[in-house]
């Protein structure tokens, strides 16, 4: 555990409080979001051929289950493949996505850039390994099973200053399916923890987070010593969207 005060962080700044803090940028970085998806606002597909290239050694191909994809091949019915999981390598997976400009790449793996070309009604995803570190913005924290059993609330930490404790508890106090929510990213040492309820039980269970130009992640799982029911591990998934242009990277944190 970190005791310096004297450190930047998560918002950008240091302990030292500021006139403009509810003014700030960060105001508004939690957002509440719909998870459901106006069909009549997805455009018609563009895109009627894919190919997929490689600058990775010693991976010859993409697995659609037992169907094999070849670098070079082309694919003329691109949408016959979306919303799949494709196999890349060592276990990396890609889905496609549709998207107004073409197709986005979503995957598993940091170190995996799929670099995206369109050219009218073709696309060409390029794969390489990650040359320096991708700036993520913005985290989005989901859940597959909007019926999520558990929910984490955050408590704040004495051994940071209150203006980072202020912070989370105003961007992010709670994490709870089944809304969509977004928190700026914001490199911090410090570790930010979240209690587990089981329902409205309280346990003794936290889940740790960090944050890094990666996005949020989990640290650690940890129990305090109190006299209360010990909770589950839960490990969420983490996902990178790649769109067509590569001018935009969002990061996901998914629980199951």
């Amino acid at each position: 555990m970190i005791q310096s005060k004297n450190i930047e962080n998560i918002y950008g700044f240091t302990c030292k409080r500021k006139n403009n803090f509810l003014n700030s940028s960060i105001q508004g970085a939690y957002k509440k979001q719909d998870t459901k998806i106006e069909q009549s606002n997805i455009k018609e597909f563009v895109i009627k051929t894919l190919i997929f290239l490689n600058e990775i050694d010693n991976i010859q191909s993409v697995k659609n289950g037992d169907e094999t994809i070849g670098f070079g091949d082309v694919i003329t019915d691109p949408n016959n493949y979306l919303n799949k999981e494709l196999e890349f390598g060592d276990g990396t997976q890609l889905v496609l996505l549709q998207h107004e400009k073409g197709i986005s790449v979503r995957t598993n793996n940091y170190s995996i850039f799929p670099s995206i070309h369109v050219d009218g009604e073709k696309e060409t995803i390029t794969l390489r390994r990650q040359e320096g570190k991708l700036k993520i913005k913005e985290t989005k924290i989901s859940f597959r099973n909007i019926k999520f059993p558990f929910h984490y609330v955050y408590e704040p930490n004495p051994d940071y200053d209150g203006i980072f404790n202020d912070f989370v508890l105003h961007n992010l106090s709670e994490i709870k399916p089944p809304s969509i929510l977004s928190i700026q990213v914001k490199n911090t040492p410090c570790i930010i923890s979240y209690r587990q309820y089981v329902g409205y039980i309280k346990t003794r269970s936290f889940l740790n987070l960090k944050v890094d130009d990666q996005g949020w992640f989990v640290h650690t799982f940890s129990e305090a010593e109190e006299d209360l029911p010990s909770g589950v591990d839960v490990f969420p998934d983490s996902y990178w969207v790649y769109h067509p242009r590569c001018d935009r990277i969002e990061h996901y944190l998914q629980f199951p």
